[in-house]
């Protein structure tokens, strides 16, 4: 193994790493909702970023670029961070995952509640989790194993505004924010002395069946980029350019130019999420509430991180970071790679996280 897992506050762990050493960092920051009552997801996001924005500014190479997964709500004070201790932004891509749960309470129901009076069942929904009871289904002394009840206003405000939500859309995107550490000089220059700064486009192209040709410094003519000047040997790349939309979902209508992994179904998708991050194959749940398909990370860091390069992650969770680096290292790169993980509730009880991590690493070795 290439890497190592580190138990304990990243801000503490980071300070032991030497400047300007590290290539790239992928990280799942908290997005500081609430999510789930969790203590780690609470606070102020610019005053938790800043102290660590300026240790990556330290360790990160010039050049390297720093990928921070966010929440629309709350990612433009992580943002300012980064800013403020002199990283660049330079791009953001757009996950897309179409699966996201609405969070609204309906206004309708408010009003009733409000008016403390009893609405009206007159059917019942299954929920996603089969037929099973649900508190709203107590008929008398006995439970109806019917699922979540379907109910009709009762007081005119609740008519009124029936159908009506409190604020927010079905969330179905998380940005990730691609920060760059300033170049010194130029890109030639950087790059020379430090060996990362660039983008590696083409192993992060879109596959696809479409004819495409390069063009180059003579003139060209062909039926994708018309007439002009362009190269003498028209070369086919092996995908599209890659764009600032992802998502490993293709059902998605434009899936064929923003999915790059289209060989996939959605079957097949389905049960790769379910074995290579939710379960391992002794059985063992990885109970991390906000784990990352192992493929997304992969494309990520092969688009910033030299082949040999040192990237790390200062959120690691249940160490996906940490498992792409493997994975792509037995496909024939050479990465140095960091997992820091805090892995305790708010009463320092461990929550596992770490212990799944490795399960996870030592099942791809035996595999």
């Amino acid at each position: 193994m290439n890497g190592k897992i580190n138990k304990g506050d990243n801000l503490k762990i980071m300070k032991k790493i030497q400047d300007n050493y590290v290539d790239s960092c992928i990280s799942d920051f908290p997005y500081w909702l609430e999510f789930m009552g969790k203590y780690w997801d609470k606070g102020s996001p610019y005053e938790w970023t800043l102290p660590r924005a300026k240790e990556l500014y330290r360790i990160i190479k010039p050049g390297g670029y720093v990928l921070i997964f966010g929440h629309p709500k709350t990612n433009h004070r992580m943002k300012c961070a980064f800013e403020d201790v002199g990283f660049q932004i330079v791009d953001e891509i757009d996950w897309l995952y179409m699966t996201g749960f609405p969070k609204n309470q309906d206004i309708g129901k408010l009003f009733d509640k409000r008016a403390g009076v009893e609405r009206e069942i007159i059917g019942f929904v299954p929920t996603s989790k089969g037929i099973r009871p649900d508190s709203h289904n107590l008929i008398g002394d006995k439970w109806e194993h019917k699922g979540h009840p379907i109910t009709v206003p009762t007081t005119e405000l609740a008519k009124q505004w029936d159908g009506w939500k409190t604020a927010g859309l079905k969330p179905a995107k998380e940005p990730i924010t691609i920060f760059q550490k300033p170049l010194e000089g130029t890109y030639c220059d950087n790059i020379e002395k430090y060996g990362c700064g660039g983008m590696n486009i083409d192993a992060c192209r879109i596959p696809t069946d479409d004819k495409l040709v390069r063009p180059s410094i003579q003139r060209f003519d062909n039926e994708v980029y018309g007439k002009g000047l362009g190269a003498g040997i028209q070369v086919e790349p092996e995908g599209r350019f890659p764009m600032n939309i992802i998502t490993l979902d293709e059902s998605i209508w434009f899936s064929k130019y923003a999915n790059p992994f289209p060989q996939w179904t959605d079957q097949e998708l389905s049960k790769k999420t379910q074995t290579k991050e939710k379960t391992l194959t002794d059985g063992t749940k990885n109970t991390h509430p906000t784990v990352k398909p192992v493929e997304l990370i992969k494309w990520l860091i092969k688009l910033v991180t030299p082949k040999d390069g040192v990237t790390i992650d200062i959120a690691a969770g249940s160490c996906t970071h940490g498992v792409a680096c493997e994975e792509l290292n037995k496909e024939g790169y050479s990465l140095k790679w960091c997992n820091i993980e805090m892995d305790e509730d708010e009463k320092g009880n461990s929550l596992g996280y770490i212990d799944i991590g490795k399960k996870r690493l030592m099942q791809l070795f035996n595999t």
